[in-house]
């Protein structure tokens, strides 16, 4: 998976939780898959919808679990529960009414704000342009960040 598609991933994530319109998973998932894969919509639509779903559901499955999961890696302080509140529900209203959106909770922004960093980074620390970082594979880079992040701590 290149840094590319892990962004059209998240934006798309992003786009669908923020609509939240039931029935439309299945043009979603078409929808992300022809993005992610840089297919015409019409070979797309040519393939059996089971064929279809299980691919949506394998992509799913691979930056959720395994995609994701890596950008922890990148920090070397444990990760702490977040501690909840009875007032978290009645707050969250109050945001709403208000109009605020309280980005961090928006797994997807958090996501493609990473993606960017690591782009920022293999463009500083491997010299590439910004075009020949979109097309590094993202694995490959995240390890090579943690490499580097282990490397520098053991100096200081």
């Amino acid at each position: 998976m290149t840094v590319l598609q892990a962004r059209i991933y998240c934006d798309y994530m992003r786009r669908i939780e923020t609509e939240k319109t039931a029935g439309r998973a299945v043009q979603d998932n078409i929808q992300l898959l022809a993005a992610f894969f840089n297919v015409p919509r019409r070979e797309i639509y040519s393939e059996s919808i089971e064929a279809l779903m299980l691919a949506a559901k394998m992509l799913h499955f691979t930056m959720q679990q395994i995609v994701l999961p890596k950008f922890a890696i990148l920090s070397t302080e444990p990760i702490e529960p977040a501690e909840k509140s009875i007032f978290d529900k009645y707050d969250e209203e109050q945001d709403a009414k208000a109009g605020y959106t309280d980005e961090t909770r928006d797994q997807w922004a958090v996501c493609k704000a990473n993606i960017e960093a690591v782009t920022r980074m293999a463009i500083r620390v491997l010299r590439e342009s910004y075009s020949d970082a979109q097309r590094e594979p993202l694995m490959k880079l995240l390890e090579y960040i943690a490499y580097e992040i282990r490397h520098n701590e053991n100096k200081g």
